[in-house]
């Protein structure tokens, strides 16, 4: 079983437990999630099932859709409600438009720091499992993208919302984040994820469904929709199944105006052979049929 299942994560389980849960239901041996969710969130969650974790590094999920509820008033060290309260604050004072123009300010490019408590490592070792020791490393500010913050309720002390942002983003700093600037500390206390990259809830299965055999997967083809298709013919699957370059030779007559660094998958039979990266220019190799011009990143075992 080769191919991609997306499951509606449950709350109270980490991201590992549901790809065990998986492995068993279906009887794979090798499978492997995308995009770690808190053991507190719930949604989607893709599993690679088989071959179809070689195209995990590959899959297009740079944007991430969420709904959230935030607790105002109280702060906690991992920034939701799994942590130890580290501070509390009035939220009397809160507005519905303070509420929006704190969502406007976090809206756009910005740098973001990790919170300890995440799977980000330092010198090989998760932060999570320095900040259980009671220590606080250094961390480097990461490049993220909100592209959209919306208001969807506001209750005071919780203020739900929906957000559309870059793959790392943490939805838990961010409100922590807000928190601080309103002046009234907070934390996140719900998290559910809609959407990543191509992956939507509207296809997701739970695990019960899982189990009752309710459930669709999606092909690694599917799931690399968003890359160039080269077909190739019987003879250049024999070099890519071996891991070989193929030459422009065997490229002619598949109408590709190649670029170096292309990034394409390689089809045969209507499965995915193999991913692959042009090293040279269409332009270069013209007249050099034998030139090696494109190398394999990822072999399939079956195509």
């Amino acid at each position: 079983m080769n191919a991609i299942v997306v499951i509606d994560k449950p709350d109270g389980i980490t991201s590992s437990d549901v790809v065990n849960r998986v492995k068993k239901n279906l009887k794979v041996r090798k499978a492997g999630h995308t995009g770690t969710l808190d053991k507190f969130a719930t949604g989607v969650l893709p599993v690679c099932l088989g071959e179809a974790t070689k195209a995990i590094p590959h899959l297009d999920e740079s944007f991430k859709e969420y709904e959230a509820t935030m607790r105002l008033g109280v702060a906690t060290d991992t920034f939701d409600l799994s942590g130890k309260v580290t501070g509390e604050g009035d939220v009397g004072k809160v507005s519905r438009n303070d509420i929006i123009s704190r969502f406007k300010e976090n809206t756009g490019t910005f740098l973001q720091i990790p919170p300890m408590f995440s799977a980000v490592k330092k010198n090989g070792v998760r932060l999570s499992e320095i900040a259980r020791l009671g220590k606080e490393v250094e961390r480097n500010a990461r490049t993220v993208t909100v592209e959209s913050l919306e208001l969807l309720e506001f209750s005071p002390p919780l203020v739900r919302f929906s957000v559309k942002c870059s793959r790392g983003t943490y939805v838990r700093a961010l409100a922590s984040e807000m928190g601080e600037t309103l002046g009234c500390m907070a934390h996140l206390v719900q998290l559910r994820r809609l959407g990543s990259g191509k992956f939507s809830i509207k296809e997701s299965a739970t695990l019960q469904d899982l189990e009752a055999g309710n459930f669709t997967l999606i092909s690694v083809d599917g799931a690399l929709s968003h890359m160039k298709s080269v077909r190739i013919d019987e003879d250049a699957a024999r070099i890519v199944g071996s891991g070989g370059f193929l030459s422009a030779t065997h490229l002619s007559g598949c109408g590709c105006d190649f670029r170096k660094g292309d990034v394409v998958k390689l089809m045969r039979n209507g499965a995915v052979a193999s991913i692959a990266e042009f090293v040279a220019d269409a332009r270069e190799v013209e007249n050099l049929k034998d030139v090696p011009v494109l190398k394999q990143i990822r072999v399939f075992g079956s195509h």
